[in-house]
């Protein structure tokens, strides 16, 4: 109310009650989509990437003997399987998502557990563990390789390197991105009650 006693139509605006928030069948699809195919674009760059590495990988096997150097490599190479076998579990879980919500119309809450299971992988034990696994495997690789060209095994440690510390802020950016779409989704439905 105004100080003159007659209603403030600001007053009566803010405090009319809220329509029930809902996302229409159709959009919440949409958005199902597009977390799906990010992820799909995610796998894609791993096998990607798997492909590339691998056979460097035998090419370093082949051409360091040295015990350490192929410590290193093996190092790697299973540290490369860790991330495929994490992106391959991410999307097996949305998949097996998929096939329970099937029967189901999608709902809100599916849209939310998808942007959570997409969020997670970027941040926490799973962003960690990948750097924890992978990056040791090219520097044992380079202490133990025995190579007349000490710049090309520098450069290969501080490629592996930059490439993880690079990871950092690019999953970390991506869990926020994630996060920001949960929280709004969180506060539209706490609005619309």
């Amino acid at each position: 109310m105004s100080a003159d006693g007659s209603l403030d139509p600001r007053d009566v605006w803010q405090n009319q009650p809220g329509e029930s928030f809902s996302l229409s069948p159709d959009e919440i699809e949409l958005k199902l989509l597009a977390v799906r195919d990010m992820s799909r674009k995610r796998s894609f760059s791993v096998v990607i990437a798997l492909a590339i590495l691998i056979p460097g990988l035998g090419l370093w096997w082949t051409r360091f003997p040295n015990p350490i150097a192929r410590f290193g490599t093996v190092l790697t190479l299973i540290g490369a399987a860790y991330i495929g076998a994490q992106a391959y579990l991410i999307k097996r879980r949305q998949r097996e998502a998929d096939l329970g919500a099937a029967s189901d119309e999608p709902s809100v809450e599916f849209y939310r557990t998808a942007l959570e299971r997409q969020r997670d992988f970027h941040r926490g034990a799973w962003l960690w563990s990948r750097l924890a696994i992978f990056l040791p495997g090219p520097v044992i690789f380079a202490l133990g390789a025995k190579s007349s060209s000490r710049l090309s095994l520098i450069a290969i440690i501080a490629i592996f390197v930059l490439l993880g510390l690079l990871a950092i802020p690019l999953n970390l950016g991506r869990a926020r991105s994630f996060q920001r779409r949960i929280d709004e989704l969180n506060r539209l439905q706490r609005e619309s009650q």
